[in-house]
Protein backbone atom coordinates (compact mmCIF):
# COMPACT_ATOMS: atom_id res chain seq x y z
CA UNK A 1 0.00 0.00 0.00
CA UNK A 2 1.60 3.42 -0.74
CA UNK A 3 1.93 6.00 1.42
CA UNK A 4 -1.93 8.42 0.24
CA UNK A 5 -3.44 4.88 0.92
CA UNK A 6 -2.24 4.81 4.39
CA UNK A 7 -3.53 8.11 4.86
CA UNK A 8 -6.74 7.46 3.92
CA UNK A 9 -7.06 4.64 5.76
CA UNK A 10 -6.42 6.20 9.17
CA UNK A 11 -8.76 9.22 7.78
CA UNK A 12 -11.32 6.59 7.70
CA UNK A 13 -10.37 4.73 11.46
CA UNK A 14 -10.15 7.96 12.69
CA UNK A 15 -14.20 9.22 11.72
CA UNK A 16 -15.31 5.23 12.79
CA UNK A 17 -14.00 5.76 15.69
CA UNK A 18 -15.43 9.43 16.35
CA UNK A 19 -18.40 8.14 15.70
CA UNK A 20 -18.83 5.53 18.22
CA UNK A 21 -17.32 7.72 20.67
CA UNK A 22 -20.59 10.20 19.78
CA UNK A 23 -23.24 7.31 19.73
CA UNK A 24 -21.84 6.50 23.28
CA UNK A 25 -22.06 9.31 24.39
CA UNK A 26 -25.44 9.93 23.66
CA UNK A 27 -26.74 6.25 24.64
CA UNK A 28 -25.31 7.42 28.33
CA UNK A 29 -27.22 10.60 28.53
CA UNK A 30 -30.29 9.20 26.75
CA UNK A 31 -30.00 6.33 30.11
CA UNK A 32 -29.42 9.13 32.64
CA UNK A 33 -32.68 9.48 35.10
CA UNK A 34 -33.54 13.37 34.20
CA UNK A 35 -34.55 14.98 37.91
CA UNK A 36 -36.67 17.75 37.78
CA UNK A 37 -39.03 19.72 40.47
CA UNK A 38 -38.36 21.71 43.85
CA UNK A 39 -36.69 19.06 45.70
CA UNK A 40 -34.55 16.70 43.63
CA UNK A 41 -33.07 13.66 45.19
CA UNK A 42 -29.67 14.09 43.91
CA UNK A 43 -28.76 17.47 45.03
CA UNK A 44 -30.09 16.03 48.24
CA UNK A 45 -32.95 17.93 48.65
CA UNK A 46 -34.92 14.62 49.16
CA UNK A 47 -33.10 13.04 52.33
CA UNK A 48 -32.56 16.07 53.93
CA UNK A 49 -36.53 16.94 53.61
CA UNK A 50 -37.04 13.87 55.39
CA UNK A 51 -34.29 13.77 58.32
CA UNK A 52 -36.00 17.68 59.04
CA UNK A 53 -39.54 16.07 59.75
CA UNK A 54 -37.80 13.35 61.86
CA UNK A 55 -35.68 15.93 63.85
CA UNK A 56 -38.90 18.02 64.34
CA UNK A 57 -40.99 15.17 65.23
CA UNK A 58 -38.47 13.88 67.34
CA UNK A 59 -38.20 17.11 69.06
CA UNK A 60 -42.19 17.59 69.46
CA UNK A 61 -42.52 13.86 70.75
CA UNK A 62 -39.93 14.62 73.69
CA UNK A 63 -41.31 17.92 74.54
CA UNK A 64 -45.23 16.57 74.76
CA UNK A 65 -44.17 13.06 76.34
CA UNK A 66 -42.35 14.94 79.13
CA UNK A 67 -45.38 16.52 79.72
CA UNK A 68 -47.37 13.58 80.37
CA UNK A 69 -44.72 11.71 82.63
CA UNK A 70 -43.03 9.79 79.63
CA UNK A 71 -46.00 8.34 78.10
CA UNK A 72 -47.69 9.20 74.48
CA UNK A 73 -51.17 8.13 75.81
CA UNK A 74 -51.48 7.79 79.24
CA UNK A 75 -53.87 5.29 80.83
CA UNK A 76 -53.74 6.72 84.42
CA UNK A 77 -54.06 10.67 84.03
CA UNK A 78 -55.10 13.75 85.68
CA UNK A 79 -55.43 17.10 83.32
CA UNK A 80 -53.75 20.08 84.67
CA UNK A 81 -54.55 23.28 81.80
CA UNK A 82 -55.21 21.21 78.86
CA UNK A 83 -51.76 18.88 79.65
CA UNK A 84 -53.04 15.47 80.67
CA UNK A 85 -49.64 13.83 82.61
CA UNK A 86 -49.75 10.73 83.95
CA UNK A 87 -50.52 9.78 87.58
CA UNK A 88 -48.04 7.36 89.28
CA UNK A 89 -50.47 5.99 91.51
CA UNK A 90 -48.86 5.29 94.88
CA UNK A 91 -48.41 1.43 95.78
CA UNK A 92 -48.02 1.58 92.00
CA UNK A 93 -44.57 3.01 90.57
CA UNK A 94 -46.28 3.57 86.64
CA UNK A 95 -42.92 5.65 86.03
CA UNK A 96 -41.91 4.53 82.70
CA UNK A 97 -38.08 2.29 82.29
CA UNK A 98 -35.39 4.25 79.47
CA UNK A 99 -36.60 1.39 77.20
CA UNK A 100 -40.37 2.20 78.38
CA UNK A 101 -39.88 5.55 77.22
CA UNK A 102 -38.19 5.15 74.05
CA UNK A 103 -40.64 2.77 72.77
CA UNK A 104 -43.45 5.13 73.64
CA UNK A 105 -41.25 8.19 71.53
CA UNK A 106 -40.91 5.68 68.91
CA UNK A 107 -44.42 5.80 68.47
CA UNK A 108 -44.90 9.21 68.53
CA UNK A 109 -43.06 9.81 65.33
CA UNK A 110 -43.98 6.83 63.53
CA UNK A 111 -48.07 8.42 64.26
CA UNK A 112 -47.16 11.87 63.21
CA UNK A 113 -43.88 12.12 60.55
CA UNK A 114 -46.23 11.41 58.17
CA UNK A 115 -47.77 14.91 58.02
CA UNK A 116 -44.97 16.37 58.29
CA UNK A 117 -43.54 14.51 55.34
CA UNK A 118 -46.63 14.76 53.14
CA UNK A 119 -46.19 18.52 53.51
CA UNK A 120 -43.11 19.01 52.51
CA UNK A 121 -42.78 16.24 49.89
CA UNK A 122 -46.45 17.04 48.17
CA UNK A 123 -44.96 16.37 44.65
CA UNK A 124 -47.25 13.85 43.09
CA UNK A 125 -44.14 11.80 42.28
CA UNK A 126 -43.72 10.73 45.58
CA UNK A 127 -45.24 7.55 47.61
CA UNK A 128 -44.59 6.60 50.88
CA UNK A 129 -44.26 3.24 52.92
CA UNK A 130 -44.78 2.97 56.63
CA UNK A 131 -42.88 4.55 59.10
CA UNK A 132 -40.96 2.56 61.90
CA UNK A 133 -38.46 4.24 64.36
CA UNK A 134 -36.09 3.15 66.76
CA UNK A 135 -34.97 5.36 69.42
CA UNK A 136 -32.22 4.92 71.65
CA UNK A 137 -32.26 7.40 74.76
CA UNK A 138 -29.04 8.37 76.29
CA UNK A 139 -27.76 10.45 79.27
CA UNK A 140 -26.80 13.50 76.46
CA UNK A 141 -29.16 12.88 73.59
CA UNK A 142 -31.77 10.74 71.69
CA UNK A 143 -30.54 8.96 68.88
CA UNK A 144 -33.71 8.12 66.27
CA UNK A 145 -33.46 5.74 63.04
CA UNK A 146 -35.86 5.95 61.14
CA UNK A 147 -37.10 2.99 58.17
CA UNK A 148 -39.45 4.73 56.13
CA UNK A 149 -39.68 3.90 52.27
CA UNK A 150 -40.18 6.78 50.48
CA UNK A 151 -40.27 6.59 46.27
CA UNK A 152 -39.51 8.99 43.71
CA UNK A 153 -40.95 8.73 40.13
CA UNK A 154 -39.68 10.40 37.17
CA UNK A 155 -41.33 8.90 34.55
CA UNK A 156 -39.74 5.50 33.85
CA UNK A 157 -37.36 6.03 36.65
CA UNK A 158 -38.31 5.59 40.27
CA UNK A 159 -35.63 5.84 43.52
CA UNK A 160 -36.32 4.70 46.71
CA UNK A 161 -34.62 5.65 50.09
CA UNK A 162 -35.76 3.96 53.15
CA UNK A 163 -32.88 4.97 55.79
CA UNK A 164 -33.01 8.00 57.62
CA UNK A 165 -31.35 9.59 61.06
CA UNK A 166 -31.44 12.29 63.33
CA UNK A 167 -29.89 13.41 66.89
CA UNK A 168 -31.36 15.49 69.74
CA UNK A 169 -28.98 16.63 72.69
CA UNK A 170 -32.16 16.37 75.48
CA UNK A 171 -31.76 16.16 79.36
CA UNK A 172 -34.70 13.52 79.48
CA UNK A 173 -32.65 10.68 81.10
CA UNK A 174 -31.43 13.02 83.63
CA UNK A 175 -35.40 13.78 84.54
CA UNK A 176 -36.12 10.90 84.58
CA UNK A 177 -33.65 9.77 86.83
CA UNK A 178 -34.99 12.56 89.35
CA UNK A 179 -38.74 10.78 88.84
CA UNK A 180 -37.78 7.83 90.05
CA UNK A 181 -36.04 9.32 93.12
CA UNK A 182 -38.80 11.54 93.66
CA UNK A 183 -41.40 8.55 93.54
CA UNK A 184 -39.35 5.89 95.57
CA UNK A 185 -39.19 8.50 98.08
CA UNK A 186 -43.34 9.09 98.34
CA UNK A 187 -43.81 5.86 97.90
CA UNK A 188 -41.44 4.93 100.96
CA UNK A 189 -43.03 8.17 102.81
CA UNK A 190 -46.47 8.31 101.72
CA UNK A 191 -47.49 10.49 104.33
CA UNK A 192 -44.71 13.26 103.46
CA UNK A 193 -44.32 15.02 101.24
CA UNK A 194 -40.84 16.71 101.16
CA UNK A 195 -41.03 20.33 99.79
CA UNK A 196 -37.72 21.15 100.46
CA UNK A 197 -36.58 18.80 97.87
CA UNK A 198 -36.51 21.14 95.13
CA UNK A 199 -33.44 22.21 96.95
CA UNK A 200 -31.78 18.50 96.17
CA UNK A 201 -30.92 18.78 92.83
CA UNK A 202 -28.58 21.30 91.73
CA UNK A 203 -29.20 20.64 87.89
CA UNK A 204 -32.95 21.29 87.94
CA UNK A 205 -35.77 22.98 89.90
CA UNK A 206 -38.61 21.56 91.26
CA UNK A 207 -42.16 22.88 91.78
CA UNK A 208 -44.69 20.74 93.60
CA UNK A 209 -48.32 22.04 93.75
CA UNK A 210 -51.01 19.95 95.33
CA UNK A 211 -53.47 19.31 92.92
CA UNK A 212 -56.79 18.14 94.82
CA UNK A 213 -56.83 16.29 97.96
CA UNK A 214 -54.29 13.72 97.79
CA UNK A 215 -53.32 14.52 94.53
CA UNK A 216 -49.71 16.22 93.65
CA UNK A 217 -47.86 17.68 90.51
CA UNK A 218 -44.46 17.64 90.21
CA UNK A 219 -43.00 20.16 87.61
CA UNK A 220 -39.30 19.07 86.45
CA UNK A 221 -37.35 21.99 84.98
CA UNK A 222 -33.63 20.71 83.75
CA UNK A 223 -31.92 22.76 80.89
CA UNK A 224 -34.59 23.54 78.25
CA UNK A 225 -37.19 20.71 79.17
CA UNK A 226 -40.14 20.55 81.68
CA UNK A 227 -41.67 17.08 83.09
CA UNK A 228 -44.65 17.13 84.76
CA UNK A 229 -46.04 14.07 86.72
CA UNK A 230 -48.80 13.54 89.27
CA UNK A 231 -48.98 11.24 92.39
CA UNK A 232 -51.48 10.07 94.25
CA UNK A 233 -50.62 10.16 98.05
CA UNK A 234 -52.63 8.52 100.55
CA UNK A 235 -51.59 11.26 103.45
CA UNK A 236 -52.26 10.07 107.32
CA UNK A 237 -55.05 12.06 108.99
CA UNK A 238 -52.78 15.21 110.62
CA UNK A 239 -52.40 14.57 115.07
CA UNK A 240 -53.32 17.06 116.75
CA UNK A 241 -51.11 19.59 118.42
CA UNK A 242 -51.61 22.31 120.87
CA UNK A 243 -54.89 24.15 120.96
CA UNK A 244 -53.34 28.15 120.94
CA UNK A 245 -55.79 30.56 122.59
CA UNK A 246 -57.74 32.42 119.53
CA UNK A 247 -55.95 35.57 118.38
CA UNK A 248 -57.81 38.57 118.73
CA UNK A 249 -56.40 41.15 115.39
CA UNK A 250 -53.76 43.15 117.09
CA UNK A 251 -52.74 46.37 116.87
CA UNK A 252 -48.83 48.28 117.39
CA UNK A 253 -47.59 51.69 117.14
CA UNK A 254 -44.00 52.32 115.42
CA UNK A 255 -41.45 54.29 118.06
CA UNK A 256 -43.56 52.35 120.87
CA UNK A 257 -42.96 49.67 122.77
CA UNK A 258 -45.39 46.22 121.79
CA UNK A 259 -45.89 43.12 124.04
CA UNK A 260 -47.89 40.33 123.61
CA UNK A 261 -48.15 36.72 125.03
CA UNK A 262 -49.16 33.48 123.14
CA UNK A 263 -50.56 30.74 124.83
CA UNK A 264 -51.53 27.05 123.91
CA UNK A 265 -52.41 24.49 126.23
CA UNK A 266 -49.70 21.44 125.97
CA UNK A 267 -47.43 23.87 124.28
CA UNK A 268 -43.59 23.60 124.50
CA UNK A 269 -42.30 25.48 121.62
CA UNK A 270 -43.55 28.55 119.98
CA UNK A 271 -42.64 29.74 116.49
CA UNK A 272 -43.47 32.93 114.56
CA UNK A 273 -43.06 33.40 111.11
CA UNK A 274 -41.95 36.85 110.23
CA UNK A 275 -38.63 39.31 109.99
CA UNK A 276 -40.06 41.56 112.18
CA UNK A 277 -39.73 40.46 115.88
CA UNK A 278 -38.72 36.66 117.14
CA UNK A 279 -41.48 35.75 119.19
CA UNK A 280 -39.99 33.18 122.90
CA UNK A 281 -39.79 29.92 121.67
CA UNK A 282 -40.56 28.88 125.07
CA UNK A 283 -42.66 31.56 126.64
CA UNK A 284 -44.61 31.97 123.59
CA UNK A 285 -44.11 36.23 124.49
CA UNK A 286 -43.40 38.83 121.69
CA UNK A 287 -41.43 42.27 122.84
CA UNK A 288 -40.56 44.71 120.48
CA UNK A 289 -40.37 48.46 119.27
CA UNK A 290 -42.01 48.47 115.32
CA UNK A 291 -40.11 50.90 112.98
CA UNK A 292 -41.10 53.54 110.61
CA UNK A 293 -40.85 51.32 107.71
CA UNK A 294 -42.91 48.12 109.59
CA UNK A 295 -46.08 49.90 109.02
CA UNK A 296 -48.22 48.09 107.26
CA UNK A 297 -50.82 45.16 108.17
CA UNK A 298 -49.47 41.69 108.37
CA UNK A 299 -50.67 37.84 108.89
CA UNK A 300 -48.16 36.02 110.78
CA UNK A 301 -48.29 32.56 111.36
CA UNK A 302 -48.20 31.42 114.70
CA UNK A 303 -47.03 27.46 115.34
CA UNK A 304 -47.21 25.94 119.13
CA UNK A 305 -45.51 22.48 119.27
CA UNK A 306 -45.99 19.94 122.09
CA UNK A 307 -43.89 17.35 123.36
CA UNK A 308 -44.63 15.19 120.67
CA UNK A 309 -44.08 17.13 118.26
CA UNK A 310 -47.19 17.42 116.54
CA UNK A 311 -47.89 21.38 115.71
CA UNK A 312 -51.24 23.65 115.58
CA UNK A 313 -50.95 26.87 113.84
CA UNK A 314 -52.83 30.15 113.84
CA UNK A 315 -52.59 33.50 112.15
CA UNK A 316 -52.34 36.43 114.25
CA UNK A 317 -53.72 39.58 112.29
CA UNK A 318 -51.16 42.56 112.66
CA UNK A 319 -51.26 46.44 111.93
CA UNK A 320 -49.02 48.74 112.49
CA UNK A 321 -49.65 52.41 112.44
Amino acid sequence: MDKKGQVMLYVILSVIILLLLAFSFGMIRNTTPEIRGTTPFLSGGFEQQIETCLSLTLKDGINILAQQGGYYDPEHSVTWLGVHSVLYDYGNNLTPSVQGLSGEIAKFIDDNIGACVAEKLSDGRYQFGSPKSIIILTKEKAIADLNYPVMFYNGNNQITKSEFHTEQLTPLIGSLEIVNDIVAQTMEEPDVIDISMSGKYSDAQIEIQRLYGDTFLYFIHKDNLLFIFATQTKLAPPKSGPEIEEILPQRAYYGRHYSYTIKAEGAILFEAITPFFEIDDKTGEIDFTPSLVMKGNYEIPIIAADKDGHTTEQVMRLSII
